[in-house]
């Protein structure tokens, strides 16, 4: 394994064979890191299926706390609707198992953004996808989405 070219997704620093960090001392698992110093894109390289509450029924939380922001969203949506109609169809066994999941969903967005949604319509959706976008390119555009080390021009 050549560990140059795997970076702390924090600080950028270069890690140890054991892909430890020993700027910030944490040690990473190989999904979790960087390559070369680039930020990782948080927009979703999908987007799960708003039919589908399979994506949300077949999840683990370790499944969860892996996925980006933004897929955590969809997934609260398919889990909120799924709820609502499990309730309805009187189904409480799938309803206590879809709240469940939905307090998951939503303290993972809490302990990421200090927030979730009371509502889930298309509008938070694109609204959440919108502002990735925007802010992933300012950071392209500013030369920040590599995260290099610090060299003072003389």
């Amino acid at each position: 394994m050549n560990t140059e070219t795997y970076t702390c997704k924090y600080c950028g620093t270069h890690l140890t064979d054991t892909l430890f960090c020993e700027f910030c001392q944490l040690g990473f698992s190989l999904d979790e890191v960087c390559k070369n110093q680039e930020r990782q894109s948080q927009i979703p390289d999908e987007i799960p299926m708003l039919e589908d509450e399979n994506e949300i029924l077949t999840r683990n939380t370790h499944d969860l706390l892996q996925e980006k922001t933004l897929t955590l969203y969809y997934l609260l949506k398919i889990a909120r609707t799924a709820k609502d109609q499990a309730f309805r169809a009187h189904d409480d066994e799938r309803t206590a198992h879809l709240v469940k999941k939905i307090y998951v969903l939503e303290n993972l967005i809490l302990e990421r953004e200090g927030v979730f949604p009371k509502s889930m319509r298309d509008s938070v959706l694109k609204k959440k996808r919108e502002e990735i976008i925007e802010f992933e390119t300012f950071l392209s555009e500013k030369k920040r989405d590599v995260l290099s080390d610090f060299r003072r021009k003389s």
